[in-house]
């Protein structure tokens, strides 16, 4: 009988370990291993602090987000991230010989997470830094636990770490315009260069008006209406490639004449401008040559513009802006 006592007692505590370590067991103790926020709806600010000291603060202001008090984040990191702080999980506690040196690597060179709910609650700060040698899991610890654990996301294979971007220019919303398609009350775009295929369209409770330099006004009826409405539509998920805004040449682009000058009204008053200017021939350029082999001495591909208010210089891409280019016959009923 005492054989099989002492076997049962073994087997005990053999679960007992097992079941200690095991991600997820009620045997830790959550406040030190909860990494994950289960109801994301109640985050209202982020920031994510790199080891080189850049950081990125993210604060919810009514339905929207905004970056670093005044910039627009991209939604899909946005949606990225709090996917991860969802997913996030234990996988199992550092072993105890790893420890020491696991921690000073957390002092000396990591990544900080700090999340908060309400107004202005802190609800959790974590620490990431560097990865397992299996490269399956990240290193990280809660702010006031003592040991570091070893964590992951559910589903995804490998390290969090990519999860929790702390660069703001990585941040940054490409979008050229944040009005939507059906908040616009007034489209137009001059061309400096060429004025007669400048055009004004306005949207109201009768319908559509087209006009050309204010001189003349053609009602509803003399517009092509499915082309106007393509157009008023094209307006949503319209991003630039790229910032460039220490691009060396700036100030000498944005002196000459433009393109193109595209803006829009909202229907409350806001306005949003792109001006558009031509990007000169450069090593990328895939065309240099026109049919009779004169050199360009534009790039037909892409084109340089202020956005924001004029504060942002970006590159946009003709294959993405294409569809809003209009001219103002493209507008006119044909017969």
């Amino acid at each position: 009988m005492k054989k099989y006592i002492g076997i049962f007692v073994a087997l005990v505590l053999a679960f007992l370990i097992i079941y200690k370590i095991k991600p997820g067991s009620s045997t830790l103790d959550k406040s030190v291993t909860d990494f994950s926020i289960q109801d994301t709806s109640s985050i209202t600010a982020m920031r994510i602090t790199g080891n080189d000291g850049e950081a990125v603060y993210l604060k919810k202001s009514g339905k929207l987000w905004i970056l670093n008090d005044s910039l627009k984040p991209r939604p899909d990191m946005l949606y990225n991230l709090k996917n991860a702080l969802y997913k996030l999980e234990v996988l199992y506690p550092v072993p105890k010989n790893f420890r020491k040196k696991v921690m000073t690597d957390m002092n000396t060179s990591s990544k900080k997470i700090e999340i908060w709910e309400g107004e202005g609650r802190l609800v959790k700060t974590i620490f990431l830094s560097g990865i397992t040698n299996d490269r399956e899991g990240s290193y990280a610890y809660i702010k006031g636990a003592k040991d570091p654990y070893v964590i992951g996301m559910k589903a995804l294979e490998g390290h969090v770490d990519a999860q929790f971007v702390s660069s703001v220019k990585a941040w940054r919303s490409h979008l050229a315009f944040t009005i939507k398609s059906e908040e616009i009350e007034m489209a137009a775009i001059s061309y400096p260069h060429q004025p007669e295929n400048s055009f004004l369209l306005l949207k109201n409770k009768s319908g559509l008006q087209l006009s050309q330099d204010g001189k003349e006004i053609i009602e509803n009826t003399d517009i092509n209406v499915l082309e106007a409405t393509n157009f008023l539509q094209s307006f949503n998920f319209l991003n630039a490639e790229a910032y460039q805004n220490e691009y060396i040449r700036r100030d000498s682009v944005v002196r000459s004449l433009p393109f193109a000058i595209i803006e829009i009204k909202a229907a409350d008053g806001r306005r949003q401008q792109a001006k558009i200017f031509y990007m000169p021939v450069y090593e990328r350029t895939k065309v240099v040559m026109d049919p009779r082999g004169k050199p360009l001495p534009y790039d037909s591909d892409r084109y340089f513009a202020l956005i924001n208010e004029g504060k942002d210089f970006v590159i946009l891409q003709q294959y993405v802006f294409g569809d809003i280019l209009k001219q103002y016959s493209d507008f006119l009923r044909k017969n």
